[in-house]
């Protein structure tokens, strides 16, 4: 067995975004890695891709939709192998209000899932849970978002200190 990913959780405190994520490793030990350090870009952009997808678990027609927020997902495993995959989100629906709920578990194919032959929404779904699995463990083996060096500012810096 190699790791699963099991969840991913984004919450800002104080200005601060936290990424929390969890994944189970080969061995069967659960693991987190909570941080404010940011993910990959390929994270924030998967998670972006289910938002057409949306309309789809609240029937809500996406012309009514205000705004609408991810903030998590949960995927699930049973004995068997097969995954599921469920959403924490929030949506502002004009002249109603908003609300939060979690997704219903849709089951995801995440060994043949391609987003370039996807059609229906639940193939579509497969491929962008497949990409989502593989950024949380990106993300938990510490591959993440790359800051700006700027080498020259540091050499520059370093002089001024030893003046």
């Amino acid at each position: 067995m190699k790791k699963q990913a099991l969840s991913v959780s984004i919450k800002t405190k104080k200005e601060t975004v936290i990424y929390t994520v969890k994944w189970k490793e080969a061995t069967g030990e659960e693991r987190q890695c909570k941080s404010a350090e940011p993910p990959r870009p390929e994270l924030e952009d998967t998670i972006e891709g289910f938002y057409p997808l949306l309309s789809n678990f609240t029937g809500i027609p996406d012309a009514n939709v205000k705004w609408a927020e991810i903030a998590g997902a949960n995927f699930e495993y049973t004995k068997s192998g097969t995954a599921t995959l469920s959403l924490g989100v929030a949506v502002g629906i004009r002249d109603v209000g908003s609300y939060t709920f979690k997704s219903p578990e849709v089951p995801v194919d995440l060994e043949h899932a391609d987003i370039n032959t996807a059609e229906t929404w639940q193939e579509k779904y497969s491929a962008l849970a497949k990409f989502l699995h593989d950024e949380i463990i990106f993300y938990a083996e510490g591959k993440r978002a790359q800051s700006t060096l700027n080498f020259k500012e540091e050499e520059e810096a370093d002089s001024a200190v030893d003046e």
